[in-house]
């Protein structure tokens, strides 16, 4: 059993539900105190809960780390005014590259820090902070950047509560200070720089597009779906993550007021704390609330799906407006939409094997972007538009990230041009005429 867990806690009061999730010492059950007091302090007015629970899983490492190394913050602090040594950050910044069951295994299997009472090499010194990579699993730069950025502000936040105590004496008040500006330093020296990934996600092509459409259809014999209820469903859903772009958690939150048959447009909205969703995780909607138009095609459908296959739902089962539910009426969870993908990668060896809702958002992008291209207007307009589109903000780089295969398309077609003119022994067009930029 693992010392330290993560548990959430549902509110409810009134329309609102509210999910927090807290780090908990299993061995007690009780909640442990600094990380609540910085959840309830610093995340919790303004975060929501899935990045609350990110930072408790974090959290759920450092203490387990703490543990295992016989490190009391709380005493160093008060009675040292020091947070962690260099050895101990670098040690924690290695076992943070691993997956959580080997930085688990890794704290359980002995005591990690070196130990001081006899002289030993540099390169022995390393090698009793360092895990062996080759036997473990990493962690990709992003992951990592994240476990240490939520660490030092943990751990900046701690140290400014301890120095502020009026009770501590001016050395160890001036000597925390010091150490929480080394440690925060140091933490943000061992975080990877954000790169570009090279295996980043981009849009599917016009040909695979058509496979997915043609495979998902209703009556097609090579859905690996037997239910007419959720062949109709997942079909549904496949055609508004292309057609529109909507984030996964956009989709599962949809509900059936969200759409304005009239109006022929569908409404994205926040509502983190909505007592109507009975899902322990609740989907959030990260991008900004906005309004999405409807082909005909798209109203029609969603109108049929609503009225021939929810409708058939039996009433009391269905107890909430969520369009997309499963077939006994509760409303889709996160991992029940990346079941749909497993089954069809599963089922389907000639789809795309990176096939998820999130890579759908890049192609309904990718489309979009070129469409946008044989518009009149500027660059910056363009990508202002496609911004307001996908709920990003005014100066966000999301157009060119989620853009990548139109845009390695342009950037082709100019290479290509480019090589043309020099062999030729012409100039260098300044710039192409269907260029988006």
């Amino acid at each position: 059993m693992q010392p330290f867990v993560v548990r959430n806690l549902r509110f409810e009061h009134d329309a609102i539900a509210e999910r927090l999730p807290l780090l908990v010492d299993s061995r007690t059950g009780i909640p442990v105190v600094e990380p609540l007091q910085y959840t309830l302090e610093y995340l919790r007015p303004f975060m929501a809960p899935n990045t609350i629970e990110r930072f408790c899983r974090v959290m759920q490492l450092f203490f387990l780390w703490l543990e295992s190394n016989r490190i009391d913050l709380t005493e160093r602090m008060l009675s040292r005014g020091i947070l962690l040594q260099e050895h101990e950050i670098s040690q924690l910044a290695e076992l943070y590259r691993l997956k959580a069951e080997d930085f688990v295994a890794k704290c359980r299997a002995k005591p990690l820090a070196p130990k001081h009472s006899r002289v030993v090499s540099l390169e022995k010194a390393r090698q009793l902070i360092r895990p062996t990579p080759s036997e473990d699993e990493e962690v990709g730069s992003d992951y990592l950047a994240t476990r240490l950025y939520m660490t030092r502000c943990f751990l900046e936040a701690l140290a400014n509560k301890y120095s502020g105590n009026l009770a501590l004496s001016d050395k160890y008040r001036f000597s925390l200070v010091a150490s929480k500006d080394l440690v925060s330093a140091r933490l943000d020296a061992l975080t990877p720089p954000a790169r570009g990934n090279p295996n980043a996600p981009i849009g599917l092509s016009s040909s695979e597009v058509a496979l997915l459409r043609s495979i998902v259809a209703p009556n097609s014999p090579r859905a690996p779906w037997k239910s007419k209820f959720v062949r109709a469903r997942n079909h549904l859903i496949i055609e508004l993550l292309i057609s529109l772009g909507l984030r996964g958690g956009e989709l599962l939150k949809l509900k059936t007021t969200d759409i304005n048959k009239a109006g022929a447009y569908l409404s994205v909205t926040r509502t983190p704390d909505d007592k109507e969703d009975t899902r322990q995780f609740q989907p959030q909607a990260k991008t900004a609330a906005r309004q999405l138009p409807l082909s005909s095609d798209l109203v029609t459908e969603l109108d049929r799906f609503i009225r021939e296959q929810r409708a058939n739902i039996p009433a009391k089962q269905r107890k909430h407006r969520f369009v997309f539910t499963t077939d006994d009426g509760k409303p889709l969870s996160e991992h029940s939409l990346g079941d749909i993908f497993r089954d069809l990668r599963k089922h389907c060896p000639d789809l795309p094997v990176n096939l998820t809702a999130h890579k759908l958002r890049y192609t309904h992008t990718d489309h979009l972007w070129q469409t946008l291209s044989a518009l009149r207007g500027t660059a910056d307009e363009k990508k202002t538009a496609l911004r307001i589109h996908q709920g990003w903000s005014d100066k966000s780089s999301m157009p060119e990230k989620y853009g990548r295969r139109y845009l390695s398309s342009i950037a082709d077609q100019a290479s290509i041009k480019n090589q043309t003119q020099l062999l030729n022994d012409k100039p260098a067009p300044e710039e192409l005429d269907d260029c988006p930029f």
